[in-house]
């Protein structure tokens, strides 16, 4: 079943949860400051292999092309020709002109001109063709194979390791306020996740060295959505016919989430969810208010998580509001949109507890139980065309046509 709330249809956040840490969040802290790793229950687990892991991406080829040069001979050059083989069907998108493939070598292609009727127009720098389909006569040979190799990416995995510690003393007080053995290690699970959190969103990939071992940071969600091309926007709308940086109008955020919905992954259903800032929440809610073209309804999950449904002509959005993101005045004023079913944690070694807490087991025989949590990993991020980030949303203005 899917997270009520979250989203409508079943795909990668789902309520079924898995008991690993990540769930353990979820339930215990679902409005916590690791809202993402707590929802990361229900996304795909991969168990990574070595240190470094790797994934390959393949994008849909919708066959466009733009021109190099063409005019009205048979001969027509494309900027890439790799897609093309002999009996397909183009269109040239300015005039159009259908063409019919006869050959393909590398960008060049040779083509029969003004197929079913079509008018022959000189063929420029300007022109694009765009892929009707194929054809072939009765009886006709297998046709060229086309294959696509994938685009390769990779990503590290990041140690993360945060330690709690008690006094023999402290240990057998009572206290008002409760168990200080028990709180030490809520504690330490919380600042846990937070760190994950952190650098799984905002993380940067690094090799170094430190103490005379390998020191490795991970690529966090945010860097891979920018690096392998995410749409990446930055809030500058028109006010009185003046570009204004910070100012953001219905129509360029129209026009960002059908940017962004216009690519989907496959077998996933076309939802999004979103992390933004309060102040990005209020600029949203203006906006609807200015102009009244979208819809903002508030929602509730299961757990606990408030979402607020963010109604859009292309999509619907689920809006999460990120603690985080509250705490530093650049994130506040950011929106990332999210596809689940392009992410995916990559374990190396999931979460586990080393415990010091007995005789025997203590460090020096030393008065105190101490214990740690370790986790290492990092997350893997395909799809990134299918999501995207709109950074300085400072303030809602009306859209200028």
């Amino acid at each position: 079943m899917s997270l009520r709330g979250i989203f409508t249809s079943h795909q990668g956040i789902v309520g079924e949860r898995s008991g690993d840490f990540a769930s353990s969040i979820l339930y215990y802290y679902p409005t916590g400051q690791a809202q993402f790793f707590a929802i990361s229950a229900g996304i795909p687990t991969v168990g990574a292999a070595d240190t470094t892991f790797h994934w390959y991406e393949d994008a849909h080829i919708s066959g466009r092309q733009a021109c190099v040069s063409g005019g009205t001979s048979t001969t027509v050059v494309v900027a890439d020709g790799s897609f093309y083989i002999p009996n397909q069907i183009l269109m040239v998108e300015e005039t159009g002109e259908y063409l019919f493939v006869t050959a393909a070598v590398n960008n060049t292609l040779t083509v029969v001109r003004g197929l079913s009727g079509t008018t022959v127009t000189s063929i420029t720098g300007s022109h694009h063709v765009q892929l009707i389909g194929n054809a072939h006569e009765e009886a006709s040979e297998k046709p060229v194979a086309v294959s696509q190799q994938g685009t390769p990416r990779s990503n590290l995995v990041q140690i993360f390791r945060n330690g709690w510690a008690i006094s023999g003393t402290a240990k057998v007080i009572k206290y008002r306020t409760g168990d200080k053995l028990a709180k030490n290690k809520r504690e330490a699970a919380m600042y846990h996740s937070e760190d994950m959190e952190r650098s799984w969103l905002w993380g940067k990939k690094h090799v170094g060295t430190l103490n005379g071992n390998q020191f490795r940071l991970t690529d966090g969600i945010i860097t891979q959505i920018e690096s392998y091309g995410g749409v990446v926007r930055t809030a500058l709308s028109n006010v009185s016919g003046t570009p204004t940086a910070g100012r953001l109008s219905m129509r360029d955020l129209g026009d960002f989430v059908r940017q962004v919905f216009a690519v989907g992954i496959k077998g996933q259903p076309q939802e999004r969810i979103a992390y933004n800032g309060n102040n990005v929440l209020s600029v949203l809610n203006d906006m609807t208010m200015i102009e009244g073209e979208y819809k903002i309804g508030a929602a509730e999950s299961q757990l606990g998580i408030a979402v607020t449904k963010f109604l859009t002509p292309f999509g619907t959005i689920s809006l999460l509001t990120h603690p985080m993101m509250n705490e530093s005045p650049v994130w506040t004023n950011e929106l990332y949109l999210l596809h689940p079913g392009g992410l995916r944690k990559r374990m190396l070694r999931d979460t586990f507890e080393d415990m010091y807490d007995k005789s025997g087991t203590r460090a020096n025989g030393k008065d105190a139980d101490e214990g740690l949590m370790t986790t290492e990993g990092g997350p893997e991020v395909s799809g990134a065309r299918a999501m995207g980030i709109y950074r300085n949303i400072q303030r809602a203005v009306a859209s200028e046509f």
